[in-house]
């Protein structure tokens, strides 16, 4: 299998060429590379906006426990929300005003 691309610039050969660099893709194509395949991870969108776009709540401390900085709000911006749990039902069931929890980009 063959692949030209305006990034790589050149034609390449590879075992696996995996569409879409989302959650799955990104795994897969890891996956695949780690058992020794060459693999070419393709997204029509560019590297930057490709794949997952989420936001987690992370207690403060996890950040200091992984080694990992903390982000940094933009002016102005309050990452210390309320968390809001739900029901089964899909009704809230619980807001905690006061929450350690820092909204934090996952993407």
């Amino acid at each position: 299998m063959t692949y030209s691309g305006s990034v790589a610039g050149r034609t390449q050969r590879v075992d696996v060429v995996v569409v879409g660099a989302g959650t799955a893709g990104a795994n897969a194509a890891g996956q695949l590379a780690a058992r020794g395949r060459s693999v070419v991870l393709v997204d029509r969108r560019r590297c930057d906006l490709a794949g997952a776009q989420w936001h987690n709540g992370v207690l403060g401390w996890q950040f200091a426990a992984a080694q990992v900085e903390p982000p940094v709000p933009a002016a102005g911006e309050d990452r210390r929300q309320a968390t809001h749990i739900f029901g089964p039902d899909g009704f809230r069931a619980a807001t905690i005003t006061d929450s350690p929890v820092v909204r934090a980009d996952m993407a």
